[in-house]
């Protein structure tokens, strides 16, 4: 017998809870749906630390979540940009009706756009968009405008 899964959520680290609120809020759409402050040694033990203070604030568009974790202490590590060819996490990619008019929004959110990624491609008949974005604690965001794939 196979297990029911479904992806409850995308966990962010963020090192300024706000700030990245109002990036993933005013530029796609998500809305907080919840938030409080974290400690413990159970939560630690999750979250694999000696000693957990954290701030989690869920953000909501539709049936997805993202959960910005802004540490308190541990302070957060800032580490370099991960590239496309590491293992693990790459990237979160996000529909929007239109690739270029959102990315001239995203500076002035605090977040970069990597303008010379923007494509236009044909896949199988349908002319479809791709550019990357990096988020404000530079976390690399897909946008994608076309029929939804998969």
């Amino acid at each position: 017998m196979t297990a029911t899964a479904m992806l409850s959520h995308v966990g962010i680290c963020v090192s300024d809870v706000d700030r990245s609120r109002r990036f993933y809020c005013e530029l796609f759409g998500f809305e907080e749906t919840y938030s409080r402050k974290v400690s413990g040694v159970e939560f630690a033990r999750l979250m694999q630390r000696p000693s957990l203070d954290v701030q989690v604030t869920v953000l909501t568009l539709g049936p997805q979540k993202i959960e910005l974790v802004h540490h308190f202490s541990p302070a957060p590590v800032v580490e370099p940009v991960r590239s496309t060819n590491t293992v693990g996490f790459t990237h979160a990619a996000i529909y929007v009706s239109d690739v270029k008019a959102t990315a001239e929004r995203v500076e002035g959110l605090g977040g970069s756009v990597l303008w010379d990624t923007y494509m236009r491609v044909d896949v199988q008949g349908e002319i479809r968009e791709y550019m990357y974005i990096m988020d404000p604690d530079q976390v690399r965001i897909e946008l994608i405008r076309g029929e939804l794939l998969g």
